[in-house]
């Protein structure tokens, strides 16, 4: 598996290769390529970063890590940032207050 500084090396790479090109064609491409490369970046920080999610970033019928319960849960719906119904494979769901820290696109280990 390539790691986060393997990734980045060659995104660096790929954008050091497109600013020093020199002439009409390839200021074209090299404002088309700027779009992509940042989107790629964005990618490798998700892939490898795993930040928790803040309240604007859950959807409705969203999965997501749940670090209180070990587990990954299912956002059903959210009516605002006091009322966020949460669902478990268990069966078990609950209604309750958004929480900082709480939710994240991956599981997170506890030696993180």
């Amino acid at each position: 598996m390539l790691t986060k500084e393997e990734c980045t090396k060659a995104l660096d790479n790929i954008t050091l290769e497109v600013s020093t090109m020199d002439n009409e064609d390839t200021r074209l491409i090299e404002s088309n390529v700027d779009v992509e490369i940042n989107l790629l970046d964005d990618l490798i920080k998700e892939h490898f970063d795993n930040p928790s999610l803040k309240f604007e970033e859950l959807e409705d019928n969203m999965w997501v890590w749940d670090s209180y319960f070990h587990c990954y849960c299912y956002i059903g719906l959210i009516v605002n940032k006091n009322c966020v119904h949460i669902g478990y494979i268990d069966g078990y769901s609950s209604d309750g207050p958004f929480e900082e820290n709480r939710f994240y696109r991956k599981e997170v280990k506890d030696d993180e």
